[in-house]
């Protein structure tokens, strides 16, 4: 084998599935960029961090010769966002965010700096993440399931509390349904990021919280906290032993947050469907479920037709639940 050929076929197996689709000298050369970056609007270490550099490292080869990582955190997520507003229309960024961004948020602050459905364009989802409620030592070591806690709060009104990230969080509203739907008096603590409300969790002063599991599985293992449900529609195949919200008879207490690409309105729909084929064949490889699954979370690519009907599916639904719910938007 020459060395011409031989540095083909190595290259053709550094793309894995995308090797057939680039697998053309002329369309390679047409379609790759020499660097492309990832916007996160949160803070370096954080879940979505690990999961965009984990992304990044796979699109090295197949979507650009270089792919960086920029952090862009304020503003829950919306820095980011308007990073990517601004940026070139060329296929060098893109951005990775919770859906949430798009979806929830134009319900709950008054004013946006962007349009989620005009300024970007869906390119894949990368990552799903449930919630979970979980309790600490406050509650006594006899309740057991949700309808337990659930009873305990109504028998103590005063401490019937639950933490989240902050106001207008996902969280908020899926403990803030939570307790409509099921006539229980939980009162929202609203916390300045996860660390905080896990910190008060743990130490007994409030007693549950509603977070991504991945935060509360440490103490778990270690029993110093109990999960009760999980807001996925059905089981979370990384914890099968958590019941769904549904399953306990509470179907309007569901959710699943996507962590989704996303570039620029006006980018060239071809590199569009690149970048999409690449986190899509990215996903699926084990290596990334594996390490992925260890934060619990699940890799899981889509076309961006998908991505879009989702986004709009959760667009409808978030307003219901935030009229429901009774938030006054935010400036």
């Amino acid at each position: 084998m020459n060395f011409i050929n031989r540095r083909r076929v190595l290259a053709l197996g550094a793309l894995g599935p995308l090797g057939p689709l680039f697998g053309s000298g002329t369309a390679h050369a047409q379609t790759m960029l020499r660097q492309a970056r990832i916007v996160l609007g949160f803070p370096a270490g954080s879940g979505g961090d690990v999961a965009c550099r984990v992304f990044a490292e796979k699109l090295k080869g197949s979507y650009a010769t270089n792919v960086i990582v920029e952090n862009k955190p304020g503003a829950a997520g919306r820095i980011g966002l308007e990073q990517i507003k601004a940026a070139p229309a060329d296929g060098t960024s893109l951005l990775l965010t919770p859906t949430s961004v798009l979806t929830l948020y134009p319900h709950i602050y008054k004013t946006l700096s962007y349009d989620p459905f005009k300024d970007l364009l869906p390119v894949s989802r990368g990552v799903t993440v449930t919630f979970c409620l979980a309790i600490g030592p406050m509650v006594p070591a006899s309740v057991k399931d949700l309808p337990q806690f659930l009873a305990w709060c109504r028998a103590n009104p005063d401490k019937a509390n639950f933490g989240s990230p902050g106001e207008g969080s996902s969280p908020h509203f899926l403990g803030a349904t939570l307790a409509r739907s099921s006539d229980t008096p939980l009162k929202h603590v609203p916390y300045k990021g996860t660390s905080a409300a896990m910190t008060d969790v743990v130490g007994g002063q409030i007693p549950a919280v509603m977070v991504s599991p991945g935060n509360v599985t440490p103490f778990v293992k270690t029993g110093q906290l109990r999960i009760l449900a999980v807001t996925s529609p059905r089981r979370w195949e990384l914890l099968p032993d958590a019941p769904t919200m549904a399953e306990l008879g509470l179907p309007k207490v569901t959710n699943v947050e996507q962590f989704a690409f996303f570039m620029r309105s006006g980018t060239d729909p071809n590199l569009v469907e690149r970048a999409s084929l690449s986190i899509r064949a990215a996903a699926s490889l084990p290596e990334v479920i594996k390490s992925l699954g260890e934060l619990d979370m699940k890799a899981e690519g889509s076309r961006p037709q998908e991505l879009a009907q989702t986004l709009q599916a959760d667009f409808e639904r978030w307003r219901e639940i935030v009229k429901t719910v009774g938030f006054t938007p935010q400036e």
